[in-house]
């Protein structure tokens, strides 16, 4: 016989003695990743980060999404902070405004990222502050919005030529 998804949460459950979160049971459920839309405003040196989830054609309803967040801290070096994309949208305080943010430090969440453009623009002059996988996962949202006609071609082109101009 096979297993399903259920099955596979139910052993997770009886081998760590513990519920698994539900964060991870609807990312079994479901089929390709969902999609967060990014935007930052700075007022009087604060900041405002909005994050929603942006609608995916065939996902239904929204999933809970760990969105892991960094940004360049004031005095060198970086902040991180993940927060949990529960509801359609989020917003989020910062003490000051970063000269940029990315909405998946480290690469590795499973979610697309959409920045607005002065976001978008503000991460094409930081490519050499991240990491390869950092870069990667812009270049490969980047590609995946290109495909979908949500991002224009020159703005895919204008990041692969800072890529490579990147270090």
């Amino acid at each position: 016989g096979g297993a399903d998804a259920g099955d596979f949460l139910e052993a997770l459950a009886s081998e760590a003695g513990a519920e698994p979160p539900r964060v991870l049971a609807a990312y079994l459920d479901r089929a390709g990743a969902p999609a967060v839309a990014v935007r930052l405003d700075c007022d009087g040196g604060r900041a405002r980060l909005l994050l929603a989830r942006a609608p995916r054609a065939g996902q239904g309803p929204g999933w809970p999404i760990p969105v892991s967040l960094g940004w360049p801290a004031p005095g060198g070096g970086r902040q991180e902070r993940v927060v949990l994309l529960a509801e359609a949208f989020r917003e989020e305080q910062l003490d000051s405004c970063p000269r940029w943010l990315l909405a998946n430090a480290s690469g590795t969440g499973h979610y697309r990222t959409h920045y607005d453009a002065a976001l978008r623009a503000r991460l094409l002059e930081a490519l050499p502050e991240l990491s390869i996988p950092e870069r990667v996962g812009l270049l490969d949202d980047a590609w995946a919005e290109a495909q979908a006609r949500a991002l224009p071609l020159a703005e895919l082109v204008a990041l692969v030529a800072a890529l490579a101009q990147a270090d």
